[in-house]
């Protein structure tokens, strides 16, 4: 599968996501990050559901009212290896370029 490689605060949050077994809410991913405004967190989970990395699993309450729940629908692993393969496919074809010149 071909993967969007995601800014800054789009890796963030998804390894908040990864690092923690049950569904968060934007306000958990909040607490649990180092300073991200609940308006960057909102952004970014929009973006993140919209190109598959993220789903909302369930309906949660934060404080008086109610909040998505969302989980991580690729795993850490896929997402990083598909990056090192790419790498590792340019590198192989550039050796195999500059030998044949």
């Amino acid at each position: 599968m071909n993967y969007t490689q995601l800014t800054k605060r789009e890796s963030q949050i998804m390894t908040i996501l990864w690092n923690h077994d049950q569904e968060m809410s934007a306000n958990d991913i909040k607490l649990a990050s180092n300073g991200l405004s609940i308006y960057t967190i909102s952004q970014a989970l929009q973006y993140l559901l919209s190109i598959g990395y993220v789903e909302v699993t369930g309906i949660g309450k934060n404080k008086k009212s109610i909040a998505r729940l969302y989980s991580p629908c690729i795993s850490e692993s896929d997402y990083v290896s598909s990056f090192i393969k790419k790498r590792n496919f340019r590198r192989d074809c550039c050796a195999l370029c500059s030998k044949q010149q």
